[in-house]
């Protein structure tokens, strides 16, 4: 039997760092988020993806500054292994992607990234002056 070895993620990580700032314990975050023990040991193992709805238990549990839950919301989405994307968070989704693309792996220009994110939010790219 080969057994998988799963890896903390950034969220993961992230989240480890915030609540030992706190001083708080993987008990005290269960306790707070209302998150099961095992639940939040497997988030934090990288076992299972943290969801939107956990996000912000997190974010309130740990009570987190506007600038913590946004470098934990790009951690989430970078460390996600599933993104589901819906009709209604389609447009939010391909410019968090044009995003990551862009400013952390460098491969589109700036140019080019601008005309994709005309596309997706008016269906056609707008030429410039």
């Amino acid at each position: 039997m080969k057994i998988k070895k799963n890896e903390p993620t950034a969220a993961s990580m992230l989240i480890t760092q915030y609540a030992r700032e706190r001083g708080m314990s993987i008990e005290d975050i269960s306790k707070q988020t209302g998150i099961s023990y095992s639940h939040v040991t497997n988030l934090l193992n990288g076992v299972r993806d943290i969801t939107p709805k956990n996000a912000k238990k997190f974010y309130t549990a740990l009570k987190l500054s506007k600038e913590e839950q946004l470098a934990l919301k790009e951690a989430i989405f970078i460390s996600n292994k599933n993104i589901t994307v819906s009709t209604k968070n389609k447009k939010e989704y391909v410019l968090k992607l044009l995003y990551w693309i862009v400013v952390k792996s460098n491969t589109l220009s700036i140019t080019q990234a601008e005309k994709c994110m005309d596309i997706v939010r008016y269906g056609k790219y707008l030429e410039k002056d």
